[in-house]
């Protein structure tokens, strides 16, 4: 009988803990997409000069689409604070953060790349970690769907 208690008191520790996480992560995210976002001009001279020194990754649909990473980064933490579809948010946050943080590498931004880098290892993290992505203690998805 203790070891279920345990067990039990262990998963609703875990479930909190990924909850947790999930909306820090989160609202780190949408806070560097809205930064970006308000200070785009700062931003897009930012890309620029990573785009002048890049060799491999000097591609003309990175430079179009460049502009839109601040955007997609709130919508993502938008949506990891929320709750909303986490699993899918989980693996576009692990496939947009190393792909930028291969970018900065390659653009010779240690700093930045090893942030990115270690961003896209948390998120993978949560993404293995949680069984039930959709079902996590604080999701407005639940909440709402509770109230209604």
């Amino acid at each position: 009988m203790p070891s279920i208690l345990i067990t039990v008191r262990m998963t609703k520790f875990l479930t909190a803990s990924y909850a947790l996480f999930r909306m820090l992560s989160g609202s780190v995210l949408m806070v560097h997409g809205y930064l970006n976002t308000v200070f785009f001009d700062k931003y897009l001279i930012k890309v620029e000069s990573y785009f002048a020194h890049t060799t491999y990754f000097n591609w003309i649909i990175l430079k179009a689409t460049s502009s839109f990473v601040p955007f997609e980064e709130f919508t993502l933490g938008l949506f990891l604070l929320l709750g909303f579809y986490t699993r899918t948010t989980l693996i576009l946050c692990v496939a947009l953060f190393s792909f930028l943080s291969l970018f900065l590498f390659d653009s010779l931004a240690w700093d930045n790349a090893l942030f990115h880098l270690g961003m896209a290892c948390l998120f993978a993290l949560l993404l293995l970690c949680h069984k039930s992505y959709d079902k996590p203690l604080w999701s407005m998805k639940n909440l709402i769907s509770k109230w209604l």
